[in-house]
């Protein structure tokens, strides 16, 4: 019967911390540790000529795998332009680095224009 009630209890003490964290996304950060990086960051928009790319295949599994690469907010690959837009954190990456990446999947990048910078939104 006492083993019950402890059953009980801990499942309502859990049900509660669940629906505070659903009503309340802001402190999941908090509790188990955002990305301290994401904050107060610029993000760098940077073109590249992708060189090696021969289908659109090529195009989404490049874009793909730099969307797995920590600190790119973004990518688009066009394997008719052959060209790639990608957006990242720069207090994660560089353009080096991300030439690294895209070499590393088999490609060249060149890049093709001044970056620019602009605020990563957090939504």
């Amino acid at each position: 019967m006492k083993k019950n009630k402890i059953q009980k209890r801990t499942l309502l003490g859990i049900a509660l911390i669940i629906l505070a964290l659903v009503i309340f996304p802001y402190y999941n950060g908090v509790l188990f540790g955002g990305d301290p990086l994401e904050n107060d960051s610029k993000g760098v928009v940077s073109e590249w000529s992708i060189e090696g790319m021969t289908c659109q295949g090529c195009a989404r599994g490049l874009q793909g795998g730099m969307a797995a690469v920590k600190g790119v907010v973004s990518c688009q690959v066009d394997y008719k332009t052959n060209s790639m837009v990608c957006t990242y954190n720069d207090k994660v990456l560089n353009s080096e680095k991300v030439a690294e990446h895209v070499a590393k999947m088999g490609y060249k990048a060149i890049p093709k224009q001044k970056e620019t910078e602009k605020p990563i939104s957090t939504s």
